[in-house]
């Protein structure tokens, strides 16, 4: 039996513009948009970001060195924030089904800066969490097995009684290889079957069967 479910937040939940970032930096500092997103996407320095390793000020120290033109802090936090867009089609829904049935809570790989934002757009869809876990103040990230053990612990449950939601199938598998049941998100709809198919979210919050 599921007793919880954890959901990945960003392209699960909400829409998140990520490759808005290095468009908007590129705009700010009049450099060429595609050398600074060959830049970006090519840099692994946010991996430490998301762990807590470093600040904001040092990834923009780290990535302002390897580009043609000066980038003001301003300039790349404002970039690097103004990314969190709408909830996701079917979302509110399928949380709806699921109230009352299984622990939920919601585990980000993100960072300080990020988390000061989307903690305050996304208030009101966090709060149907039981917990929000951020890979910043865990100091271990999706797929680390360390990040995957300290939401297990927190929930007490085991592993066989978890279900992991995320969009991205390298952090599914290293959840089902701890024994969770992993789902690769696509969309609401997709997520609510599958659930299904684990015996979870099948008939609405008032017994009535989903639409």
């Amino acid at each position: 039996m599921i007793r919880a479910v954890i959901f990945d937040l960003g392209h699960v939940l909400v829409d998140v513009r990520v490759a808005d970032t290095p468009r908007a930096w590129a705009a700010a500092a009049g450099l060429d948009a595609e050398s600074v997103e060959r830049i970006y996407w090519a840099d692994t320095a946010y991996e430490r970001l998301e762990r807590g390793q470093i600040t904001l000020a040092d990834y923009h120290a780290h990535l302002a060195a390897r580009l043609d033109g000066p980038l003001s802090l301003e300039d790349f936090e404002r970039g690097w924030c103004d990314i969190f867009g709408e909830i996701l089609p079917g979302v509110e829904a399928l949380l709806d089904r699921l109230d009352g049935q299984v622990r939920l809570v919601c585990l980000s790989n993100t960072n300080a800066a990020h988390t000061a934002v989307w903690s305050e757009v996304y208030r009101d869809l966090l709060s149907r969490f039981e917990r929000v876990f951020t890979s910043h103040t865990m100091g271990a990230r999706k797929p680390e097995a360390a990040c995957f053990r300290q939401v297990l612990d927190y929930l007490g449950l085991p592993a066989a009684e978890v279900a992991f939601v995320d969009d991205r199938a390298e952090n599914v598998d290293a959840a089902r290889a701890l024994g969770m049941h992993g789902i690769v998100a696509t969309g609401a709809e997709q997520v609510a079957g599958d659930l299904a198919r684990l015996g979870v979210g099948a008939g609405g919050r008032d017994g009535s069967s989903p639409s």
